[in-house]
C-alpha cells in the first residue's frame, strides 16, 4: 500500500453521521493529494492514499471531473487538477498583494542572512509553505518546495508559528 505522508486522510468527514460521506472533504482530500504529488493519479492511487473504498473514490473523481476541478487523461485514466482548480489558483496569486508583501520581506531576509527562509500558512493543525526561497550559507541545506503541507508541530517553522498563539488558540 502507498504512503502519503503529507496528506491527512479524513475521507469520511469525521463531523458527518456514521457511514455518510461529505463531498466536499472528500473533494478537499483528493486535491490536498494530489497537490502533494508531482504526477496525475489514478482511482488506484487515490484510493490507497485516502485508504477509501475505489467505488466512492471513483464516483468522487467523476463528479469533480464533471464540474471542472479534475480532467482526466483519456489514455492513462488519471486524473490532475482541471481548469477550474487552475483558474482560481491564477486568481489567488494575482490577487495576493499581502504575499507579494511578505515575499519581498522574505527576499530581504534571505539575503542578509543567507540561509534559506520560508512564508508559511497555517491552516488548522498544519502549515503550508506558500514561498521558499533558499539560501547560499552553509555546506548542507535541506529546505521543503512550495506547497508543501505538514503537521505544525514536526517543522520548525510550525512551530514558530505555534509559539506565537495562545494556548486556546493551539487547541480550539
Amino acid at each position: 500500500m502507498a504512503v502519503w505522508p503529507s496528506v491527512t486522510p479524513t475521507t469520511i468527514d469525521k463531523t458527518a453521521k456514521e457511514g455518510q460521506m461529505s463531498t466536499l472533504a472528500n473533494a478537499r482530500d483528493v486535491l490536498r493529494l494530489l497537490a502533494s504529488h508531482p504526477r496525475d493519479l489514478t482511482v488506484t492511487d487515490v484510493a490507497a492514499g485516502l485508504d477509501a473504498p475505489k467505488s466512492s473514490v471513483s464516483r468522487t473523481l467523476g463528479m469533480m471531473a464533471e464540474f471542472g476541478f479534475l480532467e482526466r487523461d483519456p489514455q492513462t485514466l488519471a486524473y490532475r487538477p482541471g481548469p477550474l482548480i487552475l483558474e482560481a489558483a491564477s486568481h489567488v496569486r494575482g490577487s495576493t498583494d499581502v504575499v507579494a508583501l511578505l515575499n519581498e520581506a522574505l527576499v530581504r531576509l534571505v539575503d542578509t542572512t543567507g540561509y534559506t527562509g520560508y512564508l508559511n500558512l497555517l491552516e488548522g493543525g498544519e502549515t503550508l509553505v506558500i514561498r521558499m526561497r533558499q539560501g547560499r550559507a552553509g555546506r548542507l541545506q535541506a529546505y521543503t518546495p512550495e506547497g508543501t503541507r505538514g503537521t505544525a508541530y514536526a517543522s520548525s517553522s510550525g512551530r514558530a508559528i505555534l509559539a506565537r498563539l495562545t494556548d486556546e488558540d493551539v487547541s480550539g
